[in-house]
């Protein structure tokens, strides 16, 4: 009888339905498609809509670097086993790009047709180069000279200069170019620098405030940085590396020499994603794509050339009526009295502080640093978690 229970048990144990199950990655995926929802709900106010937009890119990069490398490994060992959704490694993949490359479409509608207009309608526009009048142009083509192209660096391939090192998430220009010496057509890379302000402002008045992203004007000005040279076509691309540290290196004894060595070796990591804008020149795409060792199905379209780049600095704009209601948070009122001893407050009872409702401040704050001042504390140990840049625990 205990034998055949026990049977009956493994076999139900084995009875698993796949339809009861959703991937860790798919999941992964709804998560950041929930993102994508506030940026498009219109009870969201514009400005953070925005930063909505830059929370999925940002959780979207993430989720390549931690998985998709992964994945990719699994299917290149011939591994086969299948998830508790009845998946194999490689249908987890196709499933994985038509998901993305359905978000990347929601994403590019909502901010074509309902986030730029309404943005436009409150006074702050987005121009493109074309739509600029010419004293306009020459006061950006005035800025490119002094402020952005003293920093370019242009690295055209031929037989003494290989492909360049494009490092992680950067964004980058691909250019073809005549040679003038032999009529040859070369490639060249320029790194679009992340260390100067993405947006340019244009204009600023009554009317509102107009700004032109910095990729805009590269892209118009190029001739400056090839004088003399023939530019045939150009487009942006950016790559993804996978710096995903392998599931053995997670248990090694010395964690902190592993990731400080991982770190060095995932900097020349094998790229796992190339986005490139809608309609890129074929030849330069291809030309890239050869470079990186990438199949069509690691190539992504950008949508247009904003929709990978922060807007961190157009939600800065002192416009309080686009943004959400400044909270102020309530302190618990086991933390009211500020003489009192915190650690006697603890002793007393188990205390939940909920943030960002009640004040940080005032709990976790405040025990820290009593903590610091007591005698009797000997050490202090901190998880932190995506705190903030001016933490005061820090």
């Amino acid at each position: 009888n205990i034998k055949r229970t026990a049977t009956k048990r493994d076999n139900k144990k084995k009875e698993i339905n796949p339809e009861h199950y959703i991937s860790r990655d798919i999941s992964w995926l709804h998560f950041n498609e929930r993102v994508l929802s506030e940026a498009l709900d219109q009870r969201t106010p514009l400005l953070e809509r925005l930063k909505f937009c830059d929370i999925f890119i940002s959780n979207l990069d993430e989720f390549f670097i931690q998985r998709i490398g992964r994945l990719k490994s699994q299917v290149d060992s011939g591994y086969k086993m299948k998830t508790l959704d009845g998946v194999i490694p490689s249908e987890q993949l196709t499933r994985i790009r038509e998901m993305i490359l359905g978000q990347n479409k929601t994403l590019a509608k909502g901010l074509n047709e309902i986030i730029f207009p309404e943005l436009s309608k409150e006074g702050i526009h987005f121009a493109k180069w074309n739509g600029l009048g010419e004293k306009n142009k020459e006061f950006i083509s005035q800025h490119f000279q002094t402020s952005i192209l003293p920093i370019l660096t242009p690295l055209a391939v031929d037989y003494g200069h290989p492909f360049p090192f494009i490092s992680n998430l950067s964004k980058s220009l691909g250019i073809s170019l005549l040679k003038p010496s032999s009529g040859e057509k070369i490639f060249s890379r320029v790194k679009i620098p992340d260390e100067i302000p993405q947006w340019v402002t244009v204009e600023e008045g009554n009317e509102g405030i107009t700004f032109i992203h910095l990729e805009e004007i590269l892209l118009n000005n190029l001739n400056l940085l090839f004088p003399g040279t023939e530019i045939l076509d150009k487009m942006i691309f950016r790559v993804t590396r996978n710096i995903d540290l392998e599931e053995e290196d997670e248990w090694a004894e010395d964690l902190k020499e592993v990731i400080e060595e991982g770190l060095r070796e995932k900097k020349f990591s094998p790229v796992i994603r190339l986005e490139v804008e809608k309609d890129s020149n074929e030849w330069i795409s291809n030309y890239i794509s050869t470079e990186l060792e990438l199949s069509p199905d690691d190539i992504y379209e950008m949508g247009q050339i904003v929709h990978h780049t922060s807007f961190g600095e157009i939600t800065k704009i002192d416009r309080p009526k686009l943004k959400y209601k400044s909270w102020t948070p309530k302190i618990h009122s086991d933390f009211v009295d500020e003489k009192s001893n915190i650690f006697n407050k603890i002793k007393g009872k188990d205390i939940i502080v909920h943030h960002p409702y009640e004040s940080f401040n005032s709990s976790v704050e405040r025990f820290i640093e009593t903590a610091a001042h007591d005698s009797k504390v000997y050490a202090i140990k901190i998880t932190l978690y995506r705190t903030t840049i001016n933490s005061k625990i820090i």
